[in-house]
């Protein structure tokens, strides 16, 4: 039994959200290492860094019209 060809799913926009997605991220992050300045991190910041990076990555799909659901199916 072969499996059908199904083809990953695609951004409408082609790599205009993931290059704007990867800006707005290292402008995140250059904030984030404003904000803490010389020092380590807190763990709070780091557990709301990895937060907001899900986040966009779903905005993302959710912006193109592909479901989340979709990219993590275990079928």
């Amino acid at each position: 039994m072969t499996r059908p060809e199904i083809a990953p799913p695609a951004f409408k926009r082609g790599l205009l959200v993931l290059v704007t997605a990867y800006f707005v991220i290292i402008a995140l992050l250059s904030g984030l290492a404003l904000i803490s300045g010389r020092g380590s991190p807190p763990p709070l910041l780091g557990m709301a860094w990895g937060i907001l990076l899900v986040g966009i990555g779903v905005g993302a799909y959710r912006l193109e019209g592909v479901s989340p659901r979709s990219i993590l199916s275990f079928s």
